[in-house]
Order: structure tokens, then sequence, then C-alpha cells
């Protein structure tokens, strides 16, 4: 047993040697500090206004922090013994924790607070003593009682960090106005205010006065107490009554600290002779200063439901799913300190060359761009995940956290030392939390004239070149700086690379990132060299958006907000021409009554829009078809024969009138009947020239009415209030009527009701329509299309705009708004919780508990019943005996609707049906990867890494043999090969032919607008102008959506069908699970059934699924529109048991299985599927 043992023993420890060594659970680190500081003589040399170092600097705020912080153990334990009646630390400890019970709890809980928002562990921020000091100093100035909960305490904290002037720039609360905090005597300098233009004065009328909190000595000292008793501020106060540095200088040390320290914020021991801040740099303040006033607000708003999850358990670092609304790489080898600005670096000398770059940029950056952002900070230590490498310079310890600061050896064989950051890296991470209704501002404007002193400043900040004197309409004559198209044309110029969105000032801070980038090129980067900072992931709308040319030509470009606004021009134009022409204005001979020129009995009371085209959402806007009464566009000769986008869809109310029938199929009769009188009474006027818009034919259906009205196709629904009324009173409705009413209430009630919320949404947060078409071309390229309603993506996006469980401010980016949807598509617990909708909080707590206990009653027991996504809004509120178009009561209402017995519940709407589980995982596990992509985008060290952001349009090969079956579409049938799912390039490339560089967008719509090419039309004058010459247009095609809708229809309990909307170039079939479990024979459900033909089958297990027979189904609705198919999945096999016949006859069966599909089946890859990427399809004719 002994040399068992032994053995074992010995061949554990060989394994242990070869093994990962694991990560190490702590780690003992010694600074060496000063006993004291009886050596530094005189000691007045430590205070602010002396200078220690030589070489022409003029302060030496930290250096002389340094040498106290060498001896900072000494102050911190004297901190903690000056309020205990003992003369060890460890027994002060006990006794402080006996003084105040909830010490501890609260150190703790700031602890996690600030951790999980990266403040603790920075190289300039806060650490475990700072936290501790500061609650004891509360209990020591009795803001706080020993009496008072962690809860009362924490807030207390709070309060003292947001309320506190640290750095002589106001309080948290003051920074929510900050316009007015900037301009305080607007009135009296006769600044105009514009929506497009901000005035700037540099900082000239702050007083710069801070507020300096000073450590007592004991419990209920004043501030005026500790200051008469602190050693060095009796000193201070007696050297400079004798003999002052100079005339100017303060008479106490307070007042010194207050106005002339310029390192950051001032924490004093009792003697005032440490500061406990000394590292805290300012832009570490006023983001401590901007969470702790969030904080406050979790705590005390109710309209946060879970503070405790955002205080503690909700990750805030710098790059926490997107904290900032954008991040920019700035290496450190073009900073130069020879560039002759005059606003940084002259403490150089003094905090070392990268504290003087980090808090130049830091200072000079937020003169530059004011209210355009409300946050700027440099990525630094504490804001990494727990992680492990191996450190090349570091033999002993091969296990690193990422949040601790990089210590590396000094070689002295090494003649050259690279500059970097205090987290090892070669380049500055700028953070900017963007002003979204500010960002876009055109202009800054300048000082009065007569001010020559702030004058010299704005021209300083800007530069000569760039700030030219301007004349304004309130007759003012200052210098401004204007960023306009022009501006844009000459970066481009000088930089090379850089591109310009049409859209990118409202959506992407494209003004901000033009000023960071001109700061950087006037004040830090070296003369000469271009500017290569830019936005990361910028490029990411060229799927969404047009590039602006670069040499001024005149090329169409589809910019989608210009035709967004135009088809929403003529929505409302042909709004106003129903309303108008349906009142009675005609009189009838032979009676006192009036008709309508439109000649429909009912006048319509309103025109409603339904289509996300009409409120920025569509990917692709439709554009105006020259033969349907559109201008043709400039420099293009040929059109498509058919309208290529969607209808617009809208819908039309009459007023109320007892002339509706009183059955529902009359009802639905009329309906139709009013359709058919719209379309006469259009033709009728089209012929007496009444009605010039409207070009095309009409189309008539027993549902809608298709009109083409100046270029567009507008699909007219009838929203009969009446039917919806005649529905809700039946008392006991058969399963059709409640289905149709359920129908009908959706189509009609709460799709408008949806569209002026999101609408809203979208309005006063530009970036999200922008958001939901990304999202729409991510998930069509993943073939997800039809399978998630557009209505939840909204809803969802809409919740990361304005929802209040998220510890960040609202995006203000496409990208940030894209993380934070992958986040919360992929993180929140849709199991268990609802997701509760309301940008304009129309809820209060009653109802979120009635949604949450409707939620656990369809969940079931269980857990898995009931919508994959329970999303709910104030539009699902349903009510049995009131109209469902009410807004839901307020918690004073509630008790009221009980007591009139009246049944009430929330349902989700939009998915109450879609999407299925299958789905909703695989778009949760897709969101999840791609949100990781998306952080190591925009964070990694590798610029490459910034370069491969199209993968997330792509799908890979392998995930294409993932599925069941894959169907392969005829390519005349494939109108936008930049769409593709796997060879699409999403990337801004430059078209040779027409000379300008184009957008993944530009070039789509431009293959949508040329249509099939079996179906390409040439653009004559004499053809567009001459209506009884055009030729017939298709107003709708979209035939693989008809495709796929049908056999979603028929065989959807079969398998799930996939398929990319935009580039429909292959259709994926995944089967349902248990699909080819054997079953017994019945004549009843022998559909698409075959015998087990395997040998040796077993018991009940006669029939299976026959794959060849579904495949012959979906040929029969395909017809010619599949070419091809590859089956990855054939159904069922019983495998018998092996014996040596059976084995030699089944070896010769999978030979020559395998040397037939080789030779006979089809192969679906990458090379497959791709797809010509030339440029004769985006906008260039032969």
């Amino acid at each position: 047993n002994h040399k068992k043992k032994k053995k074992k023993r010995s061949k554990s420890n060989d394994d242990a040697s070869t093994s990962k060594p694991k990560k190490l659970r702590f780690r003992v680190e010694l600074h060496f500090g000063m006993d004291n500081l009886d050596w530094i003589q005189p000691q007045i040399r430590l205070v602010p206004n002396r200078c220690n170092l030589g070489g022409g600097s003029s302060t030496s705020h930290y250096y002389n922090y340094q040498l106290t912080q060498d001896a900072s153990h000494l102050f911190t334990a004297k901190a903690v013994m000056e309020g205990a009646d003992s003369t060890t630390t460890s027994n002060s400890k006990f006794q402080l924790k006996e003084m105040y019970p909830h010490l501890n709890e609260v150190i703790v809980l700031a602890k996690v607070w600030s951790l999980q928002r990266g403040l603790l562990n920075r190289h300039d921020g806060l650490t475990m003593d700072h936290i501790a000091l500061l609650v004891l100093y509360m209990y020591r100035t009795k803001l706080i009682g020993p009496r008072m909960g962690a809860p009362q305490v924490l807030s207390a904290f709070f309060k003292l960090l947001a309320e506190t002037n640290w750095i002589g720039e106001g309080t948290a609360a003051d920074n929510k106005s900050r316009d007015e905090r900037d301009h305080p005597n607007d009135e009296q300098n006769l600044i105009r205010k514009a929506p497009h233009e901000g005035y700037q004065e540099n900082g000239a009328n702050r007083s710069g006065k801070r507020t300096v909190l000073v450590l007592p000595m004991k419990e209920g000292e004043s501030l005026a107490q500790t200051t008469a008793n602190a050693s060095m501020a009796q000193i201070y106060a007696k050297q400079t009554a004798t003999s002052p540095l100079t005339p100017d200088d303060p008479k106490t040390l307070l007042a010194l600290y207050e106005t002339t320290y310029t390192l950051g914020p001032v924490f004093l021991d009792s003697s005032m002779t440490h500061n406990f801040f000394g590292q805290v740099s300012p832009a570490c303040i006023r983001l401590l200063q901007r969470e702790a006033q969030k904080g406050l607000q979790y705590l005390h708003s109710k309209s946060h439901e879970k503070p405790f999850q955002l205080l503690f358990m909700s990750e805030a670092r710098f790059h926490s799913k997107s904290r900032y609304d954008a991040y920019m790489k700035i290496p450190l080898k073009d900073i130069s300190f020879k560039n002759e600005s005059n606003l940084w670096g002259e403490d150089r000398s003094d905090v070392g060359d990268y504290e003087s770059i980090a808090r130049g940029m830091v200072r000079v950056l937020k003169l530059a761009l004011g209210d355009r952002v409300s946050d700027v900070q440099l990525l630094s230590t504490g804001n990494g995940n727990v992680s492990s490498f191996a450190s090349a310079t570091t033999s002993e310890i091969d296990i690193r956290d990422s949040d601790e600061i990089p210590v590396f050896p000094i070689d002295t064989t090494k003649t050259e030392h690279h500059l970097t950051a205090p987290n090892g890296h070669d380049h500055l991470v700028l953070g900017l939390s963007i002003n979204s209704n500010t960002c876009f501002r055109v202009v800054d404007r300048g000082p009065p004239a007569e001010d020559n002193q702030a004058t010299f400043r704005f021209l300083q900040l800007w530069g000569k070149e760039r700030a030219e004197l301007r004349r304004f309409k309130d007759g003012a004559i200052v210098h401004a700086v204007v960023w306009d198209e022009s501006t844009s044309l000459e970066e481009i110029a000088s930089d090379g690379d850089y591109t310009r969105f049409q859209n990118d000032d409202k959506v992407l801070g494209g003004i901000v990132e033009r000023v960071v980038r001109h700061i950087l090129r006037t004040h830090f980067v070296k003369k000469k060299k271009p500017v290569t900072a830019s936005f990361a992931l910028r490029d990411i709308l060229s799927t969404v958006d047009g590039v602006i040319p670069d040499e001024n030509k005149e090329v169409v470009t589809f910019n989608p907000l210009v035709a967004h606004r135009l088809v929403i021009k003529a929505f409302e134009e042909l709004s106003s021409f129903l309303r108008e022409e349906s009142l009675p204005s005609i009189s009838v001979q032979g009676s006192d009554t009036k008709r309508s020129r439109l000649g429909i009995p009912l006048a319509i009371d309103a025109v409603e829009p339904l289509d996300p085209a009409l409120r920025y959402a569509e990917l692709f806007p439709p554009i105006p078809h020259p033969f349907l009464g559109g201008s043709a566009l400039p420099g293009i000769h040929k059109v498509s024969g058919a309208v290529c986008s969607s209808p617009v869809q809208i819908q039309i109310r009459f007023g109320s009138s007892s002339k509706w029938p009183t059955d529902l199929k009359a009802m639905g009769a009329a309906k139709t009947a009013m359709l058919l009188q719209l379309a006469d009474g259009i033709e009728r006027l089209k012929d007496a020239g009444r009605a010039k818009g409207f070009t095309g034919p009409v189309v008539v259906t027993p549902e809608y009415v298709d009109l083409c009205y100046k270029g567009y196709v507008f699909r007219v629904l009838v929203r009969a209030d009446p039917q919806l009324k005649l529905l809700r009173e039946l008392s006991r409705p058969s399963d059709e009527a409640a289905n149709l009413l359920k129908v009908l209430t959706r189509k009609h009630v709460i799709s408008a009701k949806h569209h002026s919320m999101v609408h809203a949404v979208y309005t006063s947060h530009p970036s999200s329509s922008m958001v939901v078409r990304v999202i729409r071309r991510w998930m069509s390229a993943h073939l997800f299309s039809g399978m998630i309603p557009l209505e939840a993506v909204e809803l969802l996006v809409c919740h990361v705009y304005t929802g209040k469980d998220f510890p960040f401010d609202p995006p203000a980016t496409v990208v940030s708004g894209l993380q934070r949807f992958f986040d919360l598509l992929s993180s929140y617990n849709w199991e268990g919780e609802p997701l509760i909708v309301d940008p304009q909080g129309h809820f209060d707590d009653s109802h979120r508990r009635d949604i949450a206990k409707e939620f656990e009653a369809v969940r079931g027991p269980q857990g898995n019943r009931g919508p994959a996504m329970f999303i709910i809004t104030p539009n699902d509120w349903v009510m049995s005996d009131e109209e469902s178009n009410t807004l839901p009561p307020k918690a004073s209402a509630v008790s009221s609707v009980g007591s009139k017995n009246k049944s009430s519940m929330w349902y989700p709407t939009f998915t109450s049906h879609t999407p299925e589980l299958v789905v909703l995982a695989r778009a949760r596990q897709l969101a999840k990867r791609c949100g990781a992509f998306l952080s190591q985008s925009l964070l990694g060290d590798s610029t490459s890494m910034g370069q491969r952001w199209p993968s997330l349009f792509h799908e890979s090969s392998e995930s294409f043999r993932a599925y069941s079956v894959l169907l392969r579409v005829d390519p005349e049938y494939v109108l936008d090969e930049e769409s593709s799912s796997s060879a699409a390039s999403a990337v801004v490339r430059r078209n040779e032919k027409l000379g300008v560089w184009q957008s993944s967008y530009s070039r789509s719509m431009y293959r949508r607008y040329y249509g099939p090419a079996t179906m390409q039309l040439k653009l004559f004058k004499n053809l567009i102008s001459q209506n009884s010459q055009s030729p017939t247009i298709l107003l709708e095609f979209n035939p693989l959506d008809e495709l796929v809708k049908q056999l979603r229809q028929a065989l959807g309990q079969l398998a799930v069908f996939w398929y990319n909307e935009h580039c429909p170039d292959v259709v994926a079939v995944l089967w349902r699970p248990n699909l080819f479990s054997g079953k017994p024979f019945s004549a009843v459900s022998s559909e698409y059934m075959r015998p087990v033909t395997e040998d040796q089958w077993q018991k009940d297990t006669l029939t299976t699924v026959s794959v060849s027979d579904i495949l012959a189904e979906m040929s029969s609705y395909s017809q010619d529109i599949i070419v091809d198919q590859k089956v990855f999945d054939s159904g069922m096999t019983i495998t018998p048991a092996v014996t040596k016949k059976t084995a030699k006859k089944r070896k010769l069966e999978q030979q020559a299985t395998e040397s037939s599909s080789s030779s006979e089946d089809g192969n679906v890859s990458n090379d497959d599927t791709s797809h010509s990427q030339d440029d004769s399809d985006d906008g260039s004719e032969e």
C-alpha cells in the first residue's frame, strides 16, 4: 500500500508540473515608505504654492503629494486612532466598529458600487482607504449618526460626493443645467440663442473656488476648529504673516487650497499636510459626481424598480455594454509636446508625460466640446475583466488580473523607451458621452469683439485658420467656428481616409468627432502628420446610410433621411386630399343634401399612418417611381418595371354615423364597397383634372385599395369603429368572431397607437430609428426574416432608449444603441420576467403588479407556457366591456374597475405567437456573440478588429450546414446581392466608373431602383411625360416573401423556414423536433408518411415522415423559383443489431450510397452562394 500511494503521489506531482498554472488567489505587494517627514525642512515647502522642482516649473503639486504619499500610512493610522482611546491601529479599528455599527457595511457597499463603475482600481481614482476615510469624515462631522442604517448612510455618502464642489466647476446638480452654468449672464452679453448656435466663453467667468474637506480630529469638531489646530495651517499662517511669497498670497492655508490648487480634489488630514485625494484626477471626480447623483436617483426615485440591482449588480465600467456613445483610439507616438500649444503641457515636469497628456487632453476637449458631450473619459486601470494572460517580462508571475497596474522591469540595455499608458497600452482610448440634443450644433460663437482677452483665448483654442469673423442676424460681428459641409470636405481632403456619412451628425455624433479630430490636429498631434483617430466602428453606418461625395459630384446617394421625409410629405398631402375631397360640397339636384367629390357616403375623419416608412424605420425606404408620378433621378436612364418596395400602409377612419349596417358580414361588405367608391371617385377626379398627383393604376381588393400617388404606392385600409364595437358587444362570441376581433384590433387600433408611440421615441432620440434599421439588416442577414415581428424589435429599441433599468444614459449613437440592444436581447430573463416598455411613463406600481400577476398566470406553475417574449406596453390593456383603445387606468382607478366586476388583463399583442422558442434561443445566442464581438472591436488592441465588423452581417458555411435542407433560389429572383447573408461586402468602397465612394446601402438602393434584369425599362422624357404611353408597372414584386409565407402556413407544423428577405438566395429548412419518430400506421394521419423499410424494425414503428414527400410538396409551391436543393437530414434510420452478415451488407450499401451522393447531390457552400461584387448595378451604366 505504501508503494502504491507513493507511486500515485509521484504521478499526481508530474501531472501538476505539466498542467497550466492556476489563477493566483492573492498577491502581496510591498511598498517602502517613510517613517516621518521631519527630514523635509522647512515644512512650508509642502504647501501648494511652493515649487520643489527645477527646470522652470511653476508648480510641484503632484511632486509634493508624492512626498507625503510615501508617509500616507502614518496619516491614515493617525486618522483612525484620533477618534478612539487606543494607541494601536488594530484596537482603534475595533473601537470604531463599536462606535459606528454600520461602518463596515457601508464601506463594503461603497466598494462594490465603485468597483462596478471602474472607480476603485484606476490609477487616478479612489482606494479603499479613501472610501473608509470619507465615511469616517461624515461620522465625525455629524453628517450621519451611529443610529442610521446602512441605506441611509449610503445615501448620505452619495450626497456628499455629488453635492461637493470638488474642483471648482460646480456640483452634480449644477451640471444638470450645464447651459445655465456655462452662460450665467446671457441677457447681459446679448448673445443669441438658436438651436444651431452655441456660445463659448472658455471658462472665463468661472470663480474656480473649490470645496476643501478636512478630516476632524474628533467627532463634532467644526472646520474652523480643525484648521486652527492644524500644524501645517499654523506654519503657513506664520510664514505668510511675516514673509509672504507674493503679495497676493491667501491669508490661510484653506483659502490657498480653495483657489490655487490645480491638481484635483482636496481631502486633507487633520494636520492639513497630506491630501488623501492627491492622485484623483479631475476627470475621475467628475465621473464620481455623476455616478453619485445617479445613485441618489436610484435610491429615492419611484421610477426605478430595482435600485439594488442598478447600484451593485449592474456593471457600468468603461467598456461595459457600450457605456460611452463613442470610443476613439489615439496613438501615444503621434502626440508631441512641441506643438506650440499653450493650453496644456505646463505640468509635464510635475505629473509626468502621460498624466500631462491625459489631463491636458480631457481639459482641452471639454473646453472645445462644451455641452455637446456630458462626459469625457480616458480608459484607465480598474476597468478590465478578470483575465489570464502570460507576461513575457515576468517569469515568476504568469497570471495577472487586468485590473492591476502593469509593472515592467527596468532594462538598462534599452536606450529608447516608448511612452505607455498605465494599463500598458501604447495608445489612449477616449470615451465620450454625447448629448443627442446639442451634438449636431453647427456654429460655435466666440465672445464679444470688445472682450480682447476672451477673444484671444477663443482663437487660441480653435486656431486662426478655423475661427473666422462672421456677422450674425442679431448684428453681432464675432469670431465663430462653423462645422458645415465645406469643412467636412476639407477634412476629407487633408486626412484622406476619413469618410463622411450623410446623417452621421445626428446618429453618430459626427460634429463631435470632427471637433475632437480638429483639437487633436491643432494641439496634440505632431505637425504635418494626419490624424488617424476616428470613432470606433463608425463605418457600420455603411449598411444604412450613404456617403457624402468627396468631389462635389452630383451623384445620387439615396439619403435615407431625405427619402423618409419625402414619403411622409407625400402621405400628408394625400391625407389632406382625401379629407377635403370626402367632405359634402356638391349639391344634389332635387334634394337639400350634398355629396362629396369622391362620391363616398361618409366623410373621412382621419388618415392614420401604419407603415415603418412613415416613422423613419424602413431599411430601404421607397423611392418615387418615374412612371407612377415621381421625378426621374439625375444621371439614371433605366428603372425597374416593378415597385421593389412594399406598399406604404395607411388607414382611413370615417366620422360617426348611423348608416353602418348591424350585421358583421354586411359590415365587411360595406367596407369593400367604400373602397370601390373611393377608387371610382379618384378615377373621376383624375379625368376631371382635379387629382394631379395620382398616376398609374388603382387596384381594389376586398381588404384594401392600392393608390399610386406622386410615385409612391399607398395601400389604404378601412378602419370601421362600429365593426369593432359590435364585435366587443357580443355576449357569446364564436371562436371566429373572437379571432376576428383580435385581428382587427391589432391591425387597426394597436398598430396605429404603436406607430405614434415609437415615432415619438424616434423623434426624441434621432439615432434610435437608425438602430432599428441596422437591426433589420442584421436579422435578415442571419435568416430571421418574418421570425421576429418588426414591432417587437422596435419595442426593444424603445426600451433601450427609455428604460429605467439601465445604469447608463440613453444611447446617442448607432453603435452604442446596437450594443445595448444585443445585451438586452441576450441577457434579459425572458422566461421569468415580462418586459415592460413604457416610454411616456403611463404605468405606476399597481399596473406593474397586475402585469406580473398576469405573466405568472400565463407562464403556469412550470414556467414554460405562453409567449416566448412577453412584451407589454400601455397599448396592450385589454378590457372585456370597454373599448380597448383607452389608456390603462391609474392606481386610483384600479379599484373602481374592480368594483364593477370588469375582467381585464395584460397580454402582448405583437409577440403573442412569434417568435417561437427555437427562434428566440438562436437569436439570443447570436446576439450574445455579436455583442462580445462589438466590445472586442471597440476596445481591442489589434487594429484589424475594428475592420472586421462586416462579419456581423455574414453567415458562415458551417452555420448553413446546421440546417436540415437548403433550397437554392433562381438568381433571377434575387434582386439585391449586396444584402447577401454569405457574400455581401458591407464596407465603403470606391465605384471607379462614377469616381466616388459608395456605401453598401447606396449600392443596394441602386439595385432596387433598377429592379430585376428581365424587368428593367429605359427612361425617356417623352415616355415619362405622356401618361397614355407609359408602360404597365407592377405595383408589388415580392415573390419570395409570398413563397415563404405559403410554406410556413402549409408546412409550418413540420419544419421552420428561414430566409433573408432582402437577398433570398437560399431558403433554409429546419425539421421540427421528434418529427421522424416512429408512429403506428393510421389512415387519418398518413399524409407525408412512409413505411419503415429498415430491417429489424421495432414494435409500433411502422411509419415515419417521408422527406421526399415533403420536398415534393415544397416543389408544388415553389414551381420554378427553387432550382436546386441540398438535404443534410434525410430523416429516421433504425439501426439493426450488428452481425457479421449485416455488417458486410451495410458496408457495401454505404459505399454505394456515398458514391452516388457525391455524383448527384449539389453542394451549397460559400463559393456557391457568392455573388459578383462588380459596380455594374451601383449607379454606373454602360
